[in-house]
């Protein structure tokens, strides 16, 4: 086709589409005559706007009958409306992202990371707030995400069974650090998601709980898993399971959660914890536990990274938890018992640590790295009495006092500080009211 013949076909259409919209003025001027009102005439780009928002309201009508049938489990129904989103051309993943964002907004969950309004405070002249809280020192931070990071078969389900136990009692150390005393009454609920294992799951963590005496030392810990004779499922990342949870924490006896494993709740769930939208599902498990308790996540290992790029294989598994623990068994002698080493790959504000350990004649022994004694305690005790005694009470004069040393002296003092047992003056450090009842609570008599 020459140039000139292209011209002159555009030159048609543009002649053709002026006497389409010279017929179409003079048909309204006409209705006009006879005392009618036209009717409103859309532009094309109207017509594009008008388009786009009624396939806007179809597409989150789809997701609200979508996210109904779900929570319903309405298989069916929820087979036609995700064919549906799939004709339309929106993915899987985008889907999921759609229909936690609606379940979130029902539940008051805000996943969006955004910061709220405020005209900001000034260190100094500000309530600084609780701080952060250790129900167990190095170990777990009260109403905080962890993640704990092994190989199959590393312990770690015998493990965090041992740590839902010493929880739930509240009086006694766990591994490399003592617990502070918390009087003769437990702490509270440990509730157990074991999803990992199948119907097999029930009887191992039933076994486990024997040879720890868990009962005996005074546990509390419900356990949620699948039942042989089908009258209880394995609980996972759906809906109608998130339902469940949030209406177990929220009656506010649980002291934390334990997920054991993620991949499990994930794949039975048809999702993946290494690609998709894992960071959200991590939000949203925070936003509904957190409030209430802390939440534990044991996960698998991503044997293509090394230290803490070896959580999980999803940046998300790195970058959401505030906590992150790793153990790995060690090869060992034969005869002699199994040695693992822990690692503290991550625990907000302080330094990582690593030590080994065994199980042995029924309790766990550290068999390499520093024993971490109660230094939050004797700190506080020595501040009372150099206080009443008229000695000074700076970081230097515990140092000396405490025979501690000054990174481990520095750092109980912090937490100290954050706990709002003590406060400081000038160099000094003087107990608070809280100190002083925490101080009567572990009083010998």
């Amino acid at each position: 086709m020459t140039d000139s013949t292209l011209q002159m076909l555009e030159a048609e259409i543009k002649e053709g589409r002026g006497l389409q919209e010279q017929r179409r003025q003079e048909r309204l001027r006409s209705i006009a005559g006879n005392g009618h009102t036209p009717p409103k005439v859309l532009s094309p780009e109207e017509l594009k706007e008008q388009s786009l928002t009624d396939e806007a309201n179809e597409i989150s009508e789809t997701y609200e009958l979508l996210l109904e049938a779900t929570i319903a489990r309405d298989h069916s129904r929820v087979d036609a409306l995700l064919a549906r989103t799939y004709r339309k051309g929106i993915s899987r993943e985008r889907t999921q992202e759609e229909l936690l964002r609606r379940w979130a907004e029902r539940r008051g969950i805000d996943l969006t990371g955004k910061a709220p309004s405020g005209a900001g405070r000034v260190i100094g002249k500000a309530d600084p707030g609780a701080g952060i809280q250790q129900l167990q020192p190095g170990f777990v931070l009260d109403h905080d995400l962890h993640v704990m990071v092994a190989d199959a078969g590393a312990g770690k389900t015998f493990l965090t069974l041992e740590l839902a136990t010493v929880l739930s009692v509240g009086r006694h150390g766990f591994l490399d650090q003592q617990a502070p005393r918390n009087g003769a009454s437990g702490r509270g609920t440990v509730l157990y998601i074991g999803s990992d294992g199948g119907p097999s799951a029930w009887p191992m963590l039933n076994d486990y709980c024997d040879e720890l005496e868990a009962v005996e030392r005074g546990a509390s810990i419900e356990v949620w898993a699948e039942a042989d004779d089908g009258s209880e499922s394995a609980w996972s990342l759906t809906l109608p399971c998130l339902d469940r949870l949030a209406a177990r924490v929220a009656r506010g006896d649980v002291l934390g959660v334990i997920i054991d494993t993620a991949n499990a709740v994930f794949q039975q769930a048809n999702l993946s914890p290494y690609v998709g939208p894992v960071d959200q599902y991590l939000r949203l498990l925070k936003g509904i536990v957190c409030p209430h308790a802390f939440l534990w996540i044991n996960t698998h290992t991503n044997r293509n990274g090394k230290d803490m790029k070896a959580t999980g294989g999803h940046p998300a598994w790195q970058e959401v938890p505030s906590v992150i623990h790793r153990i790995e068994r060690l090869k060992n002698v034969d005869g002699e018992a199994a040695t693992y080493r822990w690692t503290v790959e991550k625990f907000r504000s302080e330094a990582p640590r690593t030590f080994t350990y065994q199980w042995r004649n029924g309790e766990f022994i550290i068999v390499d790295g520093h024993y971490h004694e109660n230094v939050d305690d004797l700190l506080l005790a020595l501040i009372a009495s150099h206080r009443t005694e008229g000695m000074p009470t700076s970081p230097a004069a515990l140092i000396a006092a405490s025979e501690r040393s000054a990174q481990s002296v520095y750092s109980s003092l912090k937490r100290l500080r954050q706990g709002r047992l003590i406060r400081s003056k000038g160099r000094s450090n003087l107990t608070t009211p809280a100190g002083d009842r925490r101080l009567a609570s572990i009083a010998i008599a």
